[in-house]
């Protein structure tokens, strides 16, 4: 059992794999789990915004499958590594929200905590409002190196996503100059299909196929995850002119790559348009 969740890039003692916030919604007693949040995060916005950011950056980060490490704490603080004593001090301060992680993915001899639970971080990324998690988000950014985080394969593929990015980015040209940067040091399709999937929250579709032909061109064999991503961006900026004759072409032409994509690929997990398709009629 260990073994197959090290495999996976988790470690058992830090992250929960039941995570239904729905579950804990319905069926908590007095006031929802989502409502004590934002009441937490409202009092600390008040009180002291350093340690209401400290929380939103951990539940991030714990959403990324990832613990957070005495390095990560002081360079996001912007601390002086001597006073690692305070920082314990404040990350205390969140009480039992906060535990101690001694797992499989300790790198270096140094303090490493977790958000207690997964269903904590995801209320709090829930409750949390877009322009406080913005600066969390770029603050982390700026200031926290690859090198400080562990399990950095598995941090990124969640880091990065595209939804948060939009609460992140509201300008398109800013989002797109993140991924572009981002994209220098990670040179990854998926650094660019996440662009590209931003790009089309955004509704700027030309510029989302730049990036989306751009990944599909890194590597040699078909990438079905990035085909996936491509359906769903040529979905998307035809499905408002279904009448015409050449977006239904189109929008029939994104469904055969679905299609396509859904028997190639073994792992079966495409999700992204399915909502999309089920609500409209193309015809």
């Amino acid at each position: 059992m260990r073994s197959n969740s090290r495999r996976r890039g988790r470690d058992p003692q830090a992250f929960e794999e039941t995570s239904i916030f729905e579950l804990i919604e319905n069926n908590v007693v007095g006031p929802s789990l989502k409502d004590r949040f934002r009441s937490v995060l409202d009092q600390l916005e008040k009180a002291d915004p350093q340690l209401r950011d400290l929380l939103v950056m951990m539940s991030y980060v714990a959403q990324c499958r990832t613990p957070v490490s005495m390095d990560m704490l002081i360079a996001f603080l912007e601390a002086d590594p001597s006073s690692y004593k305070d920082i314990v001090a404040l990350v205390e301060r969140l009480g039992g929200v906060i535990k101690e992680y001694a797992g499989s993915l300790v790198q270096y001899d140094q303090d490493y905590y977790v958000i207690r639970s997964t269903i904590i971080a995801e209320a709090v990324m829930r409750v949390v409002t877009d322009p406080v998690f913005a600066e969390v988000f770029r603050n982390f950014h700026h200031r926290v190196t690859h090198y400080h985080i562990p399990n950095y394969e598995v941090f990124r593929t969640r880091a990065y996503d595209h939804r948060l990015a939009a609460r992140v980015f509201p300008d398109p040209a800013e989002g797109r100059e993140f991924y572009e940067k981002l994209f220098v040091r990670d040179r990854r399709p998926y650094t660019l299909q996440h662009g590209a999937l931003y790009l089309a929250k955004k509704k700027q579709y030309p510029e989302a196929f730049e990036l989306i032909d751009r990944a599909k061109n890194i590597e040699a064999r078909r990438n079905w995850t990035i085909y996936n991503s491509y359906a769903i961006i040529l979905f998307r900026a035809n499905i408002e002119h279904v009448n015409e004759p050449e977006a239904y072409a189109t929008l029939c032409e994104s469904m055969r790559i679905l299609v396509e994509c859904y028997k190639s690929d073994r792992r079966k997990e495409y999700v992204g348009v399915h909502a999309d398709i089920r609500a409209c009629d193309l015809r």
